[in-house]
């Protein structure tokens, strides 16, 4: 009798051990990975198509799914390798798009100044009575307002607001 009670007790041990569960699947990790990849390649093709984004929502979003995936491989006890690699290749979009939304704000400034320059010149200079800008000046500032033009849905709504303001002023010249 004492040897089929510890027979029972062991048993019972064993198979409370052995049935050790796991709160996610393999699915929540393919899901989780799946996710946090998709989510990388959503903002790769974005950084390519438009120049501005707002990256404190983009990397809030990047965390939210990163932390998901980072329970569910622990809570699996499956090597984190591959989110690394998800989180290396992140890191260098971001740190690309950042670089080009720079230099795109940094060339609509410079388009937006010689428009500027340029209207204000006009407009002093009709004021003094003299009607011929130097035609260089002129011929920058046409090429920075097709630059602008080109680029309007890009634009932040100031700079698109300063530039349609500027051309209607122009128009009326």
């Amino acid at each position: 009798m004492k040897s089929k009670a510890t027979l029972l007790v062991g048993a019972s041990v064993l198979a409370l051990f052995s049935c050790e569960t796991n709160k996610y699947q393999e699915t929540d990790r393919v899901l989780a990975t799946s996710n946090l990849e998709d989510f990388v390649d959503s903002v790769d093709m974005a950084v390519k198509t438009t120049p501005v984004h707002d990256w404190s929502q983009i990397n809030t979003r990047f965390n939210e799914l990163d932390s998901r995936a980072d329970e569910v491989y622990k809570d699996l006890k499956y090597q984190e390798d591959g989110l690394v690699l998800i989180g290396d290749r992140y890191e260098t979009i971001v740190s690309n798009g950042k670089r080009e939304q720079e230099n795109f704000e940094e060339t609509t400034a410079m388009h937006m100044k010689n428009v500027e320059n340029w209207s204000k010149m006009k407009a002093e200079n009709l004021s003094k009575g003299v009607k011929n800008a130097s035609s260089d000046i002129e011929k920058a500032s046409m090429e920075s307002m097709n630059w602008l033009e080109a680029n309007m849905d890009k634009l932040g709504n100031d700079t698109k607001d300063n530039y349609t303001k500027i051309k209607i002023d122009l128009e009326k010249i």
